[in-house]
């Protein structure tokens, strides 16, 4: 019994010792142009009628935000594309679309180039719920 008190007892002196409480929040300013580039990774290992197949898929893009208005605690903002790429990786080879490819017979990024630069608008919160 003494050894599950002790645990318990470090945890409730330390949890309650002077913590100062931190609001996680955006702090944006109105007409200020933001940017975030995003990168993922997908890695998917399947079995397909006995063989195994590996496959990865990799998404990356940049976008831009900006504030246009400050209503009380939301942010309408206006967000755009700049840049997008996707490559998928597996054992039959690898294919790769970017909308920054100059290859006119490439469907696939002709769409993403015809995304980049089209406005569309978010409305956010300061702070998550």
């Amino acid at each position: 019994m003494k050894n599950f008190l002790y645990p318990l007892l470090f945890i409730l002196i330390f949890t309650s010792c002077g913590s100062d409480s931190v609001d996680f929040q955006l702090n944006l300013e109105e007409g200020k142009e933001y940017f975030q580039t995003t990168s993922m990774k997908a890695i998917v290992d399947q079995n397909i009628e006995g063989y195994p197949m590996k496959t990865i898929l990799t998404v990356e893009g940049t976008m831009s935000f900006l504030v246009l208005k400050i209503e009380g605690d939301n942010y309408l903002i206006e967000a755009k594309y700049k840049h997008l790429r996707m490559t998928t990786e597996n054992p039959q080879g690898s294919i790769s679309f970017d909308s920054k490819s100059k290859d006119e017979d490439d469907i696939f990024s002709r769409i993403f180039k015809s995304m980049i630069d089209q406005p569309f608008e978010l409305l956010l919160r300061k702070i998550a719920i």
